[in-house]
């Protein structure tokens, strides 16, 4: 009887350690989020201002910025900076590449990008609805600077995030509003109903636009892609400077991409794409 006792006393023990252990390591996951999601929006940040605005302890961040710079999860440069690391890119480029879409999408981008020479883009929105690149192709005439495969897409105001939203469901649309920041002064993206009413230009139309909304002197138009169940999968958008896509005369443009979109689409496994 009594080495049953101790038995489940030790047990018990280890049932308690294996908690701990859990919650540690929830703990520890929970602080290496909030320090690359910090870098990934703020790259080149000095320790000290990682201890202002990342909440970790300062013990805790010292040692951990040790650890993921050894293993190459982050990149410290000659004036002690830290940026993501080299490690982080490759497990992103791996994670791109095991996706359908990404697989699909990506030889038809690129014969995009070359017919128009400008640049392309491919988004989706992912699991909590947030609009995410997941490539980009460079024409000739190379324009874009601020966007990157992996970063976020404003859903307000680019050719690929109204692309992604227009053509969702009114249930998924009024999701998506709830997470969206309008700004007064940005035309269709100053309110939710501003944005809902380009939002159903674009349907009538036929494509997305960005008139300059996101960047100074660069236009852009976006259409989305289905899958095979005829649902919105993502959506590709070209993008460049106002003289070379001009929204009022871009019909040999449009015709490109809707034809890229479609093919896309049909490789995807959708028959016929809604007009």
């Amino acid at each position: 009887m009594g080495k049953l006792v101790r038995l489940g006393q030790i047990m018990e023990k280890s049932d308690a350690s294996m908690a701990e252990r859990r919650e540690y390591s929830v703990s520890a996951l929970s602080k290496i989020e909030k320090v690359m999601d910090y870098l990934l929006e703020n790259p080149g940040s000095t320790f000290s201002e990682l201890c202002e605005n990342v909440d970790v302890p300062k013990s805790s961040l010292y040692q951990l910025m040790r650890a993921l710079t050894s293993n190459r999860f982050v990149r410290e440069d000659e004036e002690k900076r830290f940026h993501i690391g080299f490690r982080m890119f490759e497990y992103g480029q791996a994670a791109v590449r095991n996706l359908d879409i990404w697989k699909t999408a990506h030889p038809f981008l690129v014969e995009l990008a070359k017919k128009t020479k400008l640049t392309v883009h491919l988004g989706i929105l992912n699991e909590n609805l947030n609009g995410v690149f997941l490539d980009r192709v460079d024409g000739a005439n190379f324009t874009f600077t601020h966007t990157r495969i992996g970063a976020q897409i404003r859903l307000e105001t680019s050719a690929t995030g109204r692309a992604l939203v227009a053509w969702e469901s009114k249930k998924r649309q009024e999701q998506l509003l709830r997470m969206l920041h309008f700004d007064m002064e940005s035309g269709p993206a100053s309110s939710a109903e501003a944005y809902l009413a380009e939002c159903e230009r674009s349907v009538q139309r036929g494509y997305a636009v960005d008139a300059q909304a996101s960047q100074p002197n660069i236009n852009g138009i976006g259409v989305p892609l289905y899958n095979y169940t005829g649902e919105v999968c993502g959506a590709i958008a070209m993008g460049g400077l106002c003289q070379e896509l001009d929204l009022e005369n871009c019909q040999e443009q449009l015709k490109l991409i809707q034809e890229a979109a479609a093919q896309i689409s049909a490789a995807l496994g959708k028959q016929a794409v809604p007009v």
